[in-house]
């Protein structure tokens, strides 16, 4: 299955190109601080460069996948009305996806690589390294990079990012540009099964107003999906000095105390506050903090289409109000206090 996967929730833009068995690349654009996010100008381009990449043509997917958030209004509104529209004239699936999984999943099989007795996040932040990965030229001086990533043995996170040219042909994919199949995934989480389980990812996304979108995950109980990410709270905008909450909420309902990751720009923002309440964050740089396309990808290959006359179900979860409908009940209440 050829699918074509992409997420706007945060500033960033990443879209992923999997042809199927396990071969995948990315591209993505992460504006500098200061500057607007590039989701409505980037997100085409960049999936036709992937396809052209790969020498497909639009024709040749099978599905679209994308993440639903929470995160951004108005980067949701532009990711999910571009995959509606994707869906629709291309006569494809379409699935969304829950980006606090998608952000949770690389990190989460990071824990899985582990050996029985390391499969802690001290360990994996150690093994992950920093994460950084090598950028290209953008011509409005963004950083556009191929991200593909795989679980390695040693535990890191993020293979090598080869260069744009170096896209996955349909003949023959690069093996850089290799994902952990479905198939090997398990084999991985196996190994370090009874560790991992006492482990978690706590998911963080920034959310600006002072708070943060967070959701706590651990790998599926089902040996069938190993690999897939496991929802233990349902995700919430909180305060940093909450963040600590849907860590124990996961231990007074599931009985054990766990060992904590925490990933996203919403950990990096808030990294005083989650260490605090005692959960590990990989440095600034490290890949694991940034949405993966390539996981959108892997999570809409393995869920059930929306049927061709539903993509309105498809809806943006924003979890929270958006900034112009308060701002407008802040004018309207300043109006009725002059009045």
């Amino acid at each position: 299955m050829i699918v074509i996967g992409f997420d706007t929730a945060t500033a960033a833009t990443a879209v992923a190109l999997s042809l199927g068995e396990g071969s995948v690349a990315e591209l993505r654009d992460d504006p500098p601080p200061g500057k607007h996010p590039g989701h409505a100008t980037c997100l085409l381009a960049m999936a036709e460069e992937l396809l052209a990449g790969a020498g497909i043509g639009w024709s040749e997917v099978d599905r679209i996948a994308v993440g639903l958030g929470p995160g951004t209004f108005t980067g949701l509104r532009v990711g999910i009305a571009t995959a509606r529209g994707l869906a629709q004239s291309l006569s494809v699936d379409l699935v969304g996806v829950a980006t606090l999984a998608a952000l949770a999943e690389p990190a989460l099989l990071v824990l899985a690589s582990a050996v029985p007795g390391d499969a802690d996040p001290a360990a994996a932040e150690t093994a992950a390294g920093d994460g950084a990965l090598p950028s290209e030229g953008h011509p409005d001086g963004r950083s556009l990079e191929g991200t593909p990533w795989r679980a390695q043995p040693g535990g890191h996170a993020l293979a090598g990012a080869p260069s744009r040219a170096q896209a996955p042909s349909r003949a023959r994919a690069p093996s850089r540009a290799r994902a952990p199949s479905r198939a090997q995934a398990p084999s991985r989480a196996q190994a370090g099964k009874q560790a991992s389980r006492q482990a978690g990812v706590l998911a963080v996304i920034d959310a600006r107003r002072g708070e943060a979108f967070a959701a706590a995950y651990q790998l599926s109980d089902d040996s069938r999906q190993a690999s897939v990410p496991l929802e233990l709270t349902t995700p919430r905008a909180l305060a940093p000095a909450a963040l600590a909450s849907p860590l124990q909420a996961v231990e007074r309902d599931h009985g054990a105390p766990r060992d904590w990751l925490a990933v996203g720009d919403g950990a990096v923002r808030y990294r005083a506050d989650l260490e605090r309440a005692g959960a590990a964050v990989p440095p600034d740089a490290n890949a694991l903090h940034r949405v993966s396309a390539a996981a959108i990808c892997a999570a809409g290959a393995r869920a059930p289409a929306t049927p061709a006359g539903a993509l309105a179900a498809i809806l943006p979860d924003y979890r929270r109000r958006p900034d112009a409908e308060l701002a407008l009940d802040g004018a309207d209440g300043q109006q009725a206090r002059q009045r």
